[in-house]
């Protein structure tokens, strides 16, 4: 487990995690609106693939998959060799605190958490996928790339960033996150979303290569 070290620089960075936890517990109304911001992330996501193909903007839509994919893949991989099991158990925050924030925050993933370390012969089943990585934040991700793929569209890219900025802060006292989460993900954020770029830049000079070839040269003019 790598949680000494994720609080350790946590703590390096002067923030107080069981301190801001409890702050947040005390305030039940921000709470709840921060869950609802946590719980919507996929659903954000899958809505907005679906706008972009009506809106027929195939560059967006590739760009959104292509981070997406890779930026699960990259987190998951990581947690396999490097785990961390959050700071909600890691802390071992009070009955009190957890009461008094919605249901399962920071730990409606210790049960699969643990059925995948300690099962006989685990079983990964798409009927029951649950999270489990604490870093990098997954969730920090999907903000960012759900903002990012909105640029363009303004009334949306303004409505997007306003509540993902609540989904990135729910990560903590909803997620069960270390900051220093957050910050890992979006560094991996900015890494997939470089990439996509980059790919989706050499991919139309490739066509366009294609397309020139196609045309050929432009027959020049004799004189009669």
């Amino acid at each position: 487990m790598i949680d000494d070290t994720l609080a350790k620089i946590d703590r390096s960075l002067a923030i107080d995690l069981p301190s801001t936890t409890a702050w947040f517990a005390d305030h039940p109304t921000l709470s709840h609106l921060l869950w609802i911001a946590y719980g919507s992330s996929f659903v954000q996501l899958f809505g907005l693939v679906v706008f972009l193909a009506v809106l027929r903007r195939e560059d967006k839509l590739w760009e959104l998959v292509f981070v997406c994919s890779l930026t699960i893949f990259v987190s998951a991989a990581f947690s396999i060799v490097w785990p961390a099991i959050g700071a909600f158990a890691y802390f071992d925050y009070s009955t009190d605190i957890l009461q008094r924030l919605p249901p399962g925050s920071g730990t409606y993933h210790l049960a699969k958490f643990d059925y995948f370390r300690s099962g006989s012969s685990p079983v990964i089943s798409f009927a029951s996928l649950q999270g489990v990585v604490t870093f990098p934040s997954f969730h920090c991700c999907l903000a960012l790339m759900t903002i990012f793929a909105a640029v363009g569209i303004r009334w949306l890219f303004w409505t997007l960033t306003v509540w993902n900025a609540l989904v990135v802060i729910s990560t903590v006292p909803i997620g069960g996150h270390y900051v220093i989460d957050l910050a890992g993900g979006g560094l991996l954020w900015l890494i997939g979303v470089t990439l996509a770029i980059t790919l989706s830049r050499l991919g139309r000079r490739e066509r366009r290569l294609v397309t020139d070839r196609g045309n050929g040269p432009t027959p020049s003019a004799h004189p009669a």
